[in-house]
């Protein structure tokens, strides 16, 4: 069993490799940086750490997705009301459109709003890879035998896990015509 410096020491270079994929580093940059840093690690221990970082930007990025919708959200609607305010029904359909879409309205195109936030009761860097994994499936409601190493990357870069997911008809019973009216 590891002990409590070298649980920190993974735990360290796990938060490096987070970073480095952030600035769009791919696995042979990973292996390059552990190398200059004198790492000394295999591929497979670094493909872990690759592993647990791409898990890591996916739990953080959930929250920080919520409130960018939100706040996009708001954006458009503002938008709305000052196009039609102005008279420009062109810019205002487009905005529309654009916040249709947003909410994922049009069904081909539908935007995942839920996504995973880290677990409630435990903190992920005391978790195992699998453990990890087990939460991403029931969050998402993506079967476990399909979260591959793949699926995980898509969606720790915010893409779509291969399938169309979102709401619809939640979307149509939430938008209220009234917000999108300018005053008076």
């Amino acid at each position: 069993m590891a002990n409590k410096s070298e649980k920190l020491t993974v735990r360290q270079r796990v938060h490096e490799v987070v970073r480095l994929r952030l600035d769009g580093a791919r696995y042979p940059d990973i292996v390059q940086y552990a190398s200059a840093q004198g790492w000394g690690v295999g591929p497979r221990m670094l493909r872990k750490y690759q592993e647990r970082a791409d898990l890591l930007i996916l739990l953080q990025r959930d929250n920080d997705r919520e409130k960018l919708f939100a706040r996009r959200e708001a954006q458009l609607e503002r938008l709305f009301a000052k196009a039609v305010r102005d008279h420009d029904l062109g810019t205002g359909l487009a905005v529309l459109k654009e916040l249709a879409k947003l909410q994922g309205l049009y069904p081909e195109q539908r935007v995942a709003v839920r996504q995973v936030g880290p677990p409630r009761d435990r903190d992920p860097d005391e978790m195992g890879y699998e453990e990890l994994v087990e939460h991403v499936a029931r969050e998402t409601g993506i079967p476990r035998s399909a979260l591959s190493d793949e699926v995980l990357e898509r969606l720790a870069r915010g893409e779509p896990a291969g399938r169309a997911a979102g709401p619809t008809f939640e979307a149509l019973e939430k938008l209220d015509p009234a917000r999108l009216m300018p005053p008076g």
